[in-house]
């Protein structure tokens, strides 16, 4: 079924992937729900974004869906490169595709979104840190990436510490890659805090700074019953058996592969705290990209499996039919 049939990657598998994509993204443009996350002092790159899309009424999910479409296949092509998924296959893009689809009021351009083409590029420069003798670029740009995304969505911030045990998994940390990593992700907010000084807005930013990170756990959790089944099912029948068969078969694999692997998984449980950090858990999906690579080596290591093939496709259907569904409901 689906999974067999994305374990292929000729024409007619990237048609039905964008086929796919279209149906699930469809009811972002009839609802069109515009930017939900609103701007603030201390997100520069996300307020630009957030100008410009407002200047076209279906910029938001036009945007979103193609970042979310061109995210998937780069990642699929980042395994590949790092030799975690084999050749020839695109389930990694197909997984992320539908996780990314899985909430229909996040059919939209938000802060994750936005930033997902820097967490792919980050993803591959952490990936590239294992294979790199000389890895101080590598370091660095990793830990500017970082800094970057920070100014999106300013809790990514805990990302660097994700960086700094990377080092430790990779065996690579050292007194020069330290300096390195914070000399990174400290460069950015030198240049920031210089244009909040020369505009007078140091006061407003600190200000906005000590809200944004005052407000821990003020969350809104979406108690829509097929919503609480789809992240049910994405919990407990997919990534929770990922995680476990993962840890416990690593040792059979190379060492690159473990490594980057182990990687991977530290960086699903640093994303893990960001899902209810703050604001509406609609929009807090970066655990979505270390899930679809976990999720997908996981379905991979089956020849066959039909209760895999099942679950996915009852979760494919679900989410199909909640996409759908407030327009039976209105």
């Amino acid at each position: 079924m689906l999974i067999k049939f994305f374990k292929s990657s000729f024409l007619i598998q990237y048609f039905v992937l964008v086929l796919f994509t279209a149906a699930l993204w469809l009811p972002g443009f009839l609802s069109n729900p515009g930017l939900p996350v609103e701007t603030d002092l201390i997100t520069p790159f996300y307020n630009i974004g957030h100008y410009l899309l407002n200047l076209f009424d279906a910029a938001s999910p036009a945007l979103a869906v193609a970042i979310v479409l061109t995210s998937a296949l780069t990642l699929n092509n980042i395994l590949v490169f790092h030799e975690l998924t084999p050749k020839n296959n695109i389930l990694p893009a197909f997984i992320f595709v539908l996780l990314m689809s899985s909430n229909p009021n996040a059919l939209c351009s938000y802060p994750v979104i936005i930033a997902m083409p820097f967490f792919t590029w980050f993803l591959h420069t952490m990936f590239k840190m294992n294979d790199e003798p000389e890895n101080y670029m590598e370091v660095f740009n990793a830990s500017m990436l970082v800094s970057v995304i920070s100014m999106i969505r300013p809790v990514t911030i805990i990302l660097f510490v994700y960086v700094i045990m990377s080092l430790l998994v990779y065996g690579i940390f050292n007194g020069r890659n330290l300096i390195i990593a914070f000399i990174a992700v400290i460069l950015p907010y030198v240049y920031l805090f210089l244009f909040f000084f020369w505009t007078d807005q140091v006061p407003a930013a600190l200000e906005a700074y000590g809200s944004y990170f005052g407000n821990i756990l003020s969350f809104e959790l979406n108690k829509s019953v097929i919503q609480l089944m789809i992240w049910t099912i994405f919990a407990l029948l997919m990534l929770f058996p990922a995680f476990t068969r993962i840890s416990g078969t690593l040792s059979s694999f190379n060492i690159n592969f473990r490594k980057k692997m182990a990687a991977t998984s530290w960086l699903m449980v640093f994303s893990m705290p960001l899902i209810i950090f703050q604001g509406s858990v609609n929009y807090n999906t970066l655990i979505f990209l270390p899930a679809a690579i976990m999720i997908a080596h996981y379905y991979q290591l089956f020849k066959k499996s039909f209760m895999n093939e099942i679950t996915l496709l009852i979760f494919f259907l679900l989410i199909l039919i909640n996409n759908y569904l407030h327009f039976f409901n209105a």
